[in-house]
């Protein structure tokens, strides 16, 4: 019995491209939500969390670009040519 593969490649696309759409439109809502914040709650701890949360939207939109990227790659990229 014979699969049909070619649907696979175009759900893979429609996987990333909402999870990149996702992402985002997540770190646009935590640049936004920064101005709403308060003195009290741009306090160490929060902003660890929110420093954390925008990193990982950045990472998963990275990784859905280039899959086969590795954070350790990022440091041996000739940047300046």
């Amino acid at each position: 019995m014979q699969t049909n593969n070619s649907n696979k490649g175009k759900q893979h696309k429609v996987v990333r491209g909402s999870i990149i759409v996702f992402c985002v439109l997540f770190i646009l809502y935590l640049i936004i939500g920064y101005f709403g914040l308060t003195e009290a709650q741009k306090t160490a701890g929060f902003m660890f969390s929110w420093y954390g949360m925008f990193a990982v939207s950045l990472y998963v939109i990275v990784r859905c670009v280039y899959p086969k990227a590795r954070f350790m790659n990022l440091f041996r990229i000739n940047w300046f040519h």
